[in-house]
């Protein structure tokens, strides 16, 4: 198996690229931090639950300002996942009138849609250690036959008959469009669970994709396919996919904590320790959308101290808000420990000497999320605000579809990572073979947590669902791979 794993993997990383150049506030002075859209914190909930929660108890629409946070809202509740001291697996047992519905329940969180005004009560039930909103995962992708198939030599496989017969594979996507009408002559070979039956009516294609690749390389495998949506998180699909006896796990999807911490994480550790095979994709965060530091000095700026990302700089470019609508999300790790810590969105129209607060982290959590939609003419900058005196440990920043000025590529492998797990990144079809240099958002090894790129895929290739040269980024990477590798897990 080590020898199959050297034989195939693509050691070439590119160099770092520059910094972006981008349009920072040039005060004269000491800015001006409007902060008056603070909440009061509570550690166990994140910021954007507490705004919800205070204008949901005053009576007031609280929708809106979800949507505009990019939280979910379903039936008129809102989608949160609680967190518990021991398994919480009575939640569906407490009041309705609280609770609304149970959608997931298992030994790492559950799931449930809520009243955000019954929210507090929730929280006040000792069992409960916490609450933060649900967010689905990230998709990392940018038929015929994929090129990578020759590029990578599968022929010899086949001619071996190595086609993957009796391997067991299961697929966790967000979407499998169409993927029965693409196998239904082939029973049993592509299977869901019966409470997903419903997977060709998905108007996402991404786990269609991934699951034609697999089976380009290894036709005869058995593979499981499952959907995370709102009914069924990464903790779930892995027990069902341990459950069905998979051989191996290949997840194209990111999460963003800590590396080994959350959900994900452990969800994977969960499999891995059966003796599961896991791939995953790397991400697609090394082309200006990561930062990570360690330790970071600080800066004082109206009266609050943030960190400094370089010379002396708080300054994060997001995104220019002169396209009006657009979403910003921010994930921010760190450490707890030292200094404790917040993620802060803030606005600035060009002109003045204010800068405003948007959307805040909670420092008590080490896990922050922030999301704003934007205005025309606005800039807008993801500053870490430091809340209590201390060194500043190890931290870590991504940006889903924007751009952050400080950018580093080193490191920015997304969670799920750890033992066993391997990680994919992504390298051109076309140099697949020669000089093999990753694409430049294929997030990559090192960092400060010394993390592992494990292998290489071929990426920019043709299949029956995105078409000629249309599967790209680190999913795509990760499901040549997984192909690759299927029949050495049986």
């Amino acid at each position: 198996m080590k020898t199959l794993v050297a034989t195939i993997a693509a050691a070439t990383l590119c160099a770092a690229a520059p910094c972006l150049d981008a349009q920072r506030p040039n005060f004269f002075g000491s800015p001006h931090i409007d902060r008056a859209s603070a909440v009061e914190m509570q550690s166990n909930v994140d910021a954007s639950l507490l705004k919800v929660m205070e204008r949901a108890s005053a009576g007031l629409d609280w929708t809106d300002l979800a949507a505009s946070l990019g939280l979910t809202v379903v039936d008129g509740q809102l989608a949160v996942e609680i967190m518990g001291r021991t398994p919480v697996l009575s939640v569906a047992n407490h009041d309705d009138s609280i609770y609304g519905r149970t959608l997931v329940s298992n030994a790492l969180l559950t799931r449930v849609l809520i009243d955000p005004a019954h929210l507090q009560v929730a929280l006040n039930n000792g069992e409960f250690r916490g609450a933060t909103a649900y967010r689905a995962p990230v998709a990392n992708s940018a038929g015929v036959e994929s090129e990578g198939v020759q590029l990578m030599r599968a022929q010899l496989y086949h001619a071996s008959k190595l086609t993957g017969d009796g391997v067991r594979i299961a697929v966790i996507d967000v979407g499998f469009g169409g993927v029965f009408g693409a196998y239904q002559s082939e029973t049993g070979k592509v299977q869901s669970m019966p409470s997903q039956g419903n997977l060709d009516e998905d108007g996402d294609y991404h786990g269609t994709a991934m699951v034609e690749v697999i089976r380009d390389y290894a036709p005869d495998t058995a593979i499981l396919a499952i959907r995370l949506d709102l009914n069924m998180d990464i903790a779930s699909a892995t027990m069902h996919a341990m459950a069905w006896g998979a051989d191996m796990i290949v997840c194209p999807l990111s999460w963003f904590e800590l590396p080994g911490q959350g959900v994900a994480a452990a969800a994977a550790a969960m499999a891995t320790a059966q003796g599961i095979m896991w791939v995953n994709a790397a991400g697609n965060f090394a082309d200006a959308r990561y930062w990570e530091g360690q330790p970071v000095e600080t800066v004082s700026m109206g009266g609050h101290a943030f960190a400094a990302f370089e010379a002396a700089d708080p300054y994060q470019f997001s995104l220019v808000g002169s396209r009006g609508g657009e979403s910003i999300t921010v994930n921010f790790a760190y450490e707890l420990g030292g200094a404790e810590c917040a993620l802060e969105l803030y606005s600035w129209n060009g002109m003045s000497t204010t800068l405003v607060l948007e959307a805040q982290g909670n420092p008590s959590q080490s896990h922050q999320v922030v999301s704003h939609v934007t205005e025309n003419g606005f800039y807008y900058f993801p500053m870490v605000r430091v809340a209590t005196p201390g060194l500043i440990g190890r931290m870590r920043m991504f940006s889903l579809h924007n751009q952050l000025h400080f950018s580093t590529q080193d490191g920015s492998i997304a969670n799920p990572v750890g033992q066993g797990v391997i990680s994919v990144g992504a390298v051109n079809a076309a140099s697949y073979d020669s000089s093999a240099v990753l694409e430049d958002y294929s997030s990559r090894a090192g960092g400060i947590f010394n993390l592992s790129l494990n292998l290489c895929g071929p990426v920019n290739c043709t299949t029956d669902v995105f078409g000629s040269q249309g599967f790209s980024g680190t999913s795509a990477a990760a499901a040549h791979i997984a192909g690759l590798l299927a029949p050495a897990t049986g």
